[in-house]
């Protein structure tokens, strides 16, 4: 799923499969992020990978990093995203925290879906090259 995510989003990154399993385990065992997974009725239709972060503007003093989500192909245009993302707040957020993600300019789509769900641009990273 990973991979297609990458696919989807028009991301530059070149990762094998085997490359992303292993950043995968890297993650979740070194860095704290955590992976759960969207399921409807006993198949898994998506995933997300986050983690909880220090922010110093935060009422609590911490946000929370969404790196990734996905709901696979076949099962998008459902309202599966929607209903997931508003299950994730629910389950995993307290009162007034606040999550932040990144959305690739050359993922039109995404973009429109975190719109849908009550995202808002905050502010754009930008980048160049020599």
């Amino acid at each position: 799923m990973n991979k297609e995510l990458l696919e989807d989003e028009g991301s530059r990154n070149p990762m094998s499969l085997d490359e992303l399993r292993e950043r995968l385990v890297r993650f979740v065992d070194d860095e704290g992020w955590s992976v759960e997974l969207f399921t409807v009725a006993g198949e898994i239709v998506g995933y997300i990978t986050y983690r909880y972060e220090a922010n110093v503007v935060s009422p609590d003093g911490r946000s929370l990093h969404l790196r990734q989500f996905y709901i696979a192909r076949h099962h998008r245009r459902r309202g599966l995203g929607a209903a997931a993302i508003a299950l994730f707040k629910r389950t995993r957020l307290n009162s007034g925290e606040r999550i932040h993600l990144d959305v690739l300019e050359s993922n039109p789509y995404g973009k429109a879906f975190w719109r849908r769900v009550g995202f808002v641009p905050y502010a754009t990273v930008m980048e160049g090259s020599a």
